[in-house]
């Protein structure tokens, strides 16, 4: 997660174009950005990779149920 914020903002937008380009980051963020500033937080990755995960469980292997996963408490981590 952590490759994409090359501007050390603990989020991934347009300020880490040299990484992503805006294409990239409006599909990521029509998945993952919930707060509508158009920068995806790492507490909005952290959540939508759990949701796509699940989905994806409930569709292909449902037998294996839902994961749930406990958010660090730390650096970017820290205000969600």
């Amino acid at each position: 997660m952590f490759d994409y914020d090359t501007n050390g903002d603990c989020a991934i937008n347009l300020g880490d174009e040299e990484k992503i380009d805006a294409s990239t980051l409006g599909l990521l963020a029509e998945m993952c950005e919930t707060d509508g500033n158009l920068s995806i937080s790492m507490c909005e990755l952290f959540h939508c990779m759990i949701e796509v995960e699940n989905a994806y469980r409930r569709d292909n292997c449902p037998y294996y149920g839902d994961i749930h996963c406990i958010i660090p408490e730390e650096g970017c981590f820290r205000d969600c």
